[in-house]
């Protein structure tokens, strides 16, 4: 059965897994793949994230996609209940999973081994089936070669995520205005999440959880 958990900042999202907690091992391990913020002199940010897992009981598994590809990779993730994609460049992101075999690994752990799939922002947005959207965000310069922009596919729509963020959004208001001018122009459809939120998937549905702080 597929499952996913899509959030837009993990850290503050991620007591929302504890709903879901049937579908977790005693002793989840998660493959913790932090590439997309290869390019982040500050990775400081990524506390956060790491701390919630602890705090749910998660054994940590880096996986680094620059070193394990293809055969080695598979092997590494099915030893693990779930697979963690964190945040930072989504062109980055797609084209590392590309080289590193994951784009075409995942879907079949996903659907046939019963792995987890849990993202946050840019690791929720490669889920969807396209990322071009994310333009607007992220600077697809950083993937130069990177000329397909197909996103992994596992759901049929497109997480934007960090809405009702002041910060993000202060840094980003012409970015996230000029996205929604141009959402008309995508024909897959969007999901607006707060950090505060997050997509619950279950095989084809899909249902939105909140946190209240």
């Amino acid at each position: 059965m597929k499952k996913m958990f899509l959030a837009s900042e993990f850290g503050y999202s991620g007591d929302l897994l504890k709903e879901k907690s049937q579908y977790l091992a005693d002793k989840p391990k998660v493959a913790y793949i932090s590439n997309a913020a290869d390019l982040d002199s500050d990775r400081e940010w990524m506390n956060h994230n790491r701390d919630m897992f602890l705090k749910l009981g998660f054994e940590i598994i880096n996986i680094d996609l620059r070193i394990l590809k293809f055969e080695k990779l598979n092997e590494a993730l099915l030893s693990t209940d779930a697979v963690y994609m964190e945040g930072g460049n989504t062109f980055y992101l797609l084209d590392i999973c590309n080289k590193s075999g994951f784009t075409y690994i995942i879907k079949d752990l996903i659907i046939n081994k019963d792995k987890l799939y849990i993202g946050t922002s840019a690791g929720s947005v490669i889920a969807g089936p396209n990322i071009e959207f994310s333009k607007f965000l992220d600077d697809p310069s950083a993937a130069p070669e990177l000329a397909d922009f197909t996103g992994l596919g596992l759901v049929n729509f497109e997480v934007i995520p960090h809405i009702g963020n002041d910060d993000f959004f202060k840094l980003n208001e012409n970015c996230y205005n000029d996205l929604f001018k141009n959402l008309k122009n995508y024909k897959y459809p969007h999901i607006c999440l707060r950090d505060n939120q997050a997509v619950w998937v279950e095989n084809d549905k899909f249902e939105i959880l909140n946190y209240e702080f």
